[in-house]
């Protein structure tokens, strides 16, 4: 949380509290894994923005275009596993399905 504003392509939409209750369930490689993607998500966001790039973030990590910030693009899940999306128990994590939908500000244009 202290480091969002190193991506500024990138707006943080969720639940602070949340968030940093997840500190205590941390793995160090999960956390350098997690840092690269948003690296990466945030680099892609900002060529993305500027016309830079087209289609969406897989596509990016898959394509040439990642290499000044690389992300493994078998790391990268657009949907939630089937695994997770047949038990209830994990899909209904954090008591709601509905929090693992990102929302988009509505400073966000499509265009």
């Amino acid at each position: 949380m202290d480091r969002l504003a190193e991506l500024p392509g990138l707006s943080f939409t969720g639940n602070p509290k949340i968030t940093r209750s997840l500190d205590s369930q941390s793995v160090d490689n999960w956390l350098y894994v997690a840092w690269d993607g948003l690296l990466a998500l945030d680099h892609f966001a900002r060529s993305s923005a500027d016309g830079g790039t087209s289609g969406d973030f897989l596509s990016w990590c898959k394509s040439d275009a990642s290499s000044a910030f690389p992300f493994p693009a078998a790391k990268v899940a657009v949907r939630e596993s089937d695994t997770v999306a047949r038990k209830q128990k994990l899909s209904a994590c954090f008591r709601c399905r509905r929090r693992w939908t990102p929302t988009v500000g509505s400073s966000c244009s499509p265009t």
